[in-house]
């Protein structure tokens, strides 16, 4: 996905959580996507602070 498209949708999607009071919880799936994500949260959380992230836990050994 192009980043600053994902950033456009984010952004509306932080707005409204905003305007409704709610939490935002961004969920990190893939590694894949994590540099992505993080780099979406961090541009997020310039503007908004109701906006967090997950990440997934490393299996045990």
């Amino acid at each position: 996905m192009d980043r600053e498209l994902g950033l456009a949708n984010a952004t509306r999607l932080a707005e409204a959580t905003a305007a409704a009071g709610q939490e935002m919880m961004i969920s990190v799936e893939g590694s894949d996507r994590a540099d992505l994500i993080l780099w979406t949260h961090e541009r997020l959380c310039e503007r908004f602070d109701h906006v967090a992230v997950t990440m997934p836990t490393r299996p045990s050994c």
